[in-house]
This record gives structure tokens, C-alpha cells and sequence, in this order.
């Protein structure tokens, strides 16, 4: 374990979470740039591997950060920007391939133009408070599916070439979608039950009869 006291960086469970290096960047245009020549054309930091070697139980999504009183260089940038606090880092969801990870960085369409960065408005919210001497206790919505994350700093524009990436694994969370199928599946369940020995005794009843005639 590290002292969190003295140690900066990112920590779950008192253990360091070490940052990932981007490995390279990607521009995928869509079928349609191909064929018409309209269409958009989106830009991608790349992560090597379908998955982090950092695994975070989905019971356990609270975190410690420890910038000390001087900037955190996790992130490996070449040109600097203050990091004070969680307030310049955003969560993000990445995208899962058997062989790499992905996070858009910056779009160009025929008609909307372009856009270099990450999209904060996609940003995925979470809570924080002050422990003093620049540490931070940091809590993620309990509700984060299983899957493929990443802390990145907030000015994120392809200048830096880390992130904190993490999976998190053993989630319980049932969307509102999923839990509706499952009351729908169990309500056909219960009438299919119900039918059936509705079924069974009205021919119960008629065997009965029949017996009694002879």
C-alpha cells in the first residue's frame, strides 16, 4: 500500500492507480464521407488493450486524490495547465475493442465544422470533497455499469498522453429498461401459470363429469 499522505496521484482501496499511456491517435471518417463525401470524421486517443490492468470492484468507486501543493505531471503534458483540484478532471466512459480502448477527441463534419477536445458535456458527473493539504476524497455514481473508464484532465486537446484508466467489474446495476423487461417476462410468467391451471382444472372438472356418468 502507499501513504496517500505523501504520495501524489490517484488511489482506490489505498492502492496507486498508475496512468495509462495513449499509444496513438486515430481519425475514422463514416461510410457516408466515402460515398457522398458528406458526413463526419471523428478523432480518437488510443489506448492499447481491450481492458486495465486497474480493476475497480463496482462497490468501491471512492477514490482518493492527492495533488499536494504543486501540479501532478501524470499526465505527461507538453504544455501545462494548473491542476489545483477534481474540478479540472472529467470522467469518461471509453470505448471497448477487443484491442484497444477509444475516446473521441475532436469531430469535423461537412456542415457542423470542428471541434478539437473531448466533449465535457458527455463528461460523466461524480462528487468530491476537500481533506485538506490538497487531497481530495472522490465518489463515483453508484450506478456505473461495467466497463471501461478514465479520469482525464479537463483541457484535454491531445496535449497530454496519459490518463487514468480503470475497469470497473462485479456492477449491479439493472437499467430502468432492463427492469421493466424483467416485470414484463415475470408478468407473462405469472399469467402463463395462471392459464395453465385454469386449464388444468376445467379439465379436471370435465373428466370428473364424465366419471360421474358412467
Amino acid at each position: 500500500p502507499f501513504d496517500t499522505k505523501k504520495e501524489k496521484g490517484l488511489f482506490n482501496n489505498n492502492k496507486k492507480i498508475n496512468t495509462t499511456p495513449i499509444s496513438s491517435i486515430k481519425s475514422t471518417a463514416g461510410a457516408s464521407m466515402y460515398i457522398v463525401g458528406i458526413g463526419n470524421i471523428k478523432t480518437k486517443a488510443i489506448i492499447s488493450g481491450g481492458t486495465s490492468r486497474n480493476k475497480i470492484k463496482a462497490d468501491d468507486l471512492t477514490f482518493v486524490m492527492n495533488f499536494g501543493e504543486k501540479i501532478v505531471d501524470d499526465f505527461d503534458a507538453t504544455t501545462s495547465y494548473s491542476i489545483n483540484s477534481p474540478n479540472d478532471i472529467l470522467l469518461f466512459k471509453l470505448e471497448k475493442k477487443s484491442t484497444e480502448r477509444r475516446l473521441i477527441i475532436g469531430t469535423m463534419g461537412t456542415f457542423s465544422g470542428s471541434a478539437i477536445g473531448i466533449n465535457s458535456s458527455e463528461a460523466i458527473h461524480f462528487d468530491y470533497t476537500s481533506m485538506g493539504n490538497g487531497k481530495y476524497e472522490v465518489t463515483l455514481p453508484n450506478n456505473l455499469k461495467n466497463g471501461e473508464y478514465a479520469f482525464i484532465h479537463s483541457q484535454w486537446t491531445g496535449v497530454y498522453t496519459k490518463m487514468w484508466a480503470f475497469t470497473v467489474i462485479e456492477s449491479k446495476y439493472v437499467s430502468q429498461k432492463q427492469r421493466d423487461a424483467e416485470k414484463m417476462a415475470a408478468i407473462k410468467a405469472s399469467q402463463k401459470k395462471k392459464d395453465a391451471e385454469k386449464m388444468a382444472a376445467r379439465k379436471a372438472k370435465k373428466e370428473a363429469k364424465k366419471e360421474a356418468k358412467n
